[in-house]
C-alpha cells in the first residue's frame, strides 16, 4: 500500500487543533498493488508509548489500484489537553502509516456564553479596579 493524500477536516495549522466536542473526519488515499482485506488501528505517540485509540473500525476489503478512506473522530471532554502524534496504520498482505501532529484543545466557547460576574453584578468591575487601587504598600512591615 501507498499512501497518496491525507486531509484532517477541518484542519486550519499544525499541528492540527482538536477540540473537546467536535468530530473530524479523515479522508485516506491511498493505492493497493491488489486486493486486501485490511485492518484500520490508530494510536497517539507519547514518547515511546503508542496509546491504542478505540476506533471501532471493522476490517474492510481494498481493490488493487486507487482506493479511498474516510473515518470520522468525535474528541471527547474526557481526552486529556495533549499535544501528540496520532499514528495511524492500515495492515493487510502490505502495510501503511502515516502520522499527523495533533492538539487537543478545550471546547471553543463563544464570547457571548462566558458566566462573568460583571455582568450579572453592576459595577463590580470598576469596584475591583478601586479596591486594588486603593491598597498601597506602606513599607511597614512587622514581624
Amino acid at each position: 500500500m501507498v499512501v497518496q493524500n491525507v486531509e484532517v477536516t477541518p484542519c486550519d495549522v499544525q499541528p492540527c487543533e482538536l477540540f473537546h466536542g467536535q468530530n473530524y473526519s479523515i479522508s485516506v488515499d491511498f493505492t493497493s498493488q491488489s486486493d486486501d482485506f485490511v485492518s484500520f488501528k490508530l494510536c497517539g505517540q507519547l514518547g515511546p508509548v503508542c496509546v491504542p485509540f478505540p476506533t471501532g473500525v471493522k476490517d474492510f476489503q481494498v481493490t488493487a489500484g486507487a482506493n479511498k478512506f474516510s473515518y470520522s473522530m468525535p474528541i471527547l471532554s474526557s481526552y486529556p489537553n495533549i499535544k501528540v502524534v496520532g499514528k495511524f496504520e492500515f495492515t493487510g498482505q502490505s502495510k501503511a502509516c502515516f502520522m499527523v501532529p495533533l492538539k487537543i484543545m478545550p471546547s471553543k466557547i463563544s464570547e457571548e456564553n462566558v458566566f462573568r460576574l460583571e455582568n450579572i453584578i453592576p459595577g463590580l468591575d470598576s469596584l475591583s479596579r478601586k479596591q486594588s487601587s486603593d491598597h498601597h504598600d506602606d513599607g511597614d512591615e512587622r514581624l
